[in-house]
């Protein structure tokens, strides 16, 4: 590829916004959650998944013997990113990898009447 054409990609490529899974826009990078937040989510759901109530295990857990009993937490967004949720506390549950897999990018209602 000549170098006319890679920087004209590269051009295309920079305006484009990011559609990442997970990737917020440099705009909207500020707003996150800390891990204090996750602390306080943990307490408020008693360590259970937000859609299903299995229990939860946390990452620092892990390495004892039980950890295949139960699934480790994910961070779930209630309106994902890709339908203009945020990063913030406000927006993040904690789910079990099953029910964060299957809600992928649904809203709450929609993925309530799947279910």
């Amino acid at each position: 590829m000549c170098r006319e054409c890679s920087s004209s990609r590269r051009a295309q490529k920079e305006a484009r916004p990011s559609i990442h899974k997970g990737r917020l826009p440099a705009s909207r990078r500020s707003e996150s959650f800390s891990a204090e937040d996750l602390e306080v989510l943990w307490e408020r759901q008693q360590g259970l998944c937000h859609w299903c109530s299995v229990p939860l295990v946390k990452e620092a857990q892990r390495r004892d013997s039980y950890v295949g009993l139960s699934p480790r937490g994910q961070v779930d967004h209630l309106v994902p990113l890709s339908k203009g949720g945020t990063n913030t506390v406000d927006n993040i549950v904690l789910a079990c990898p099953a029910c964060n897999q299957k809600k992928r990018d649904k809203l709450p209602e929609e993925f309530a009447s799947n279910q």
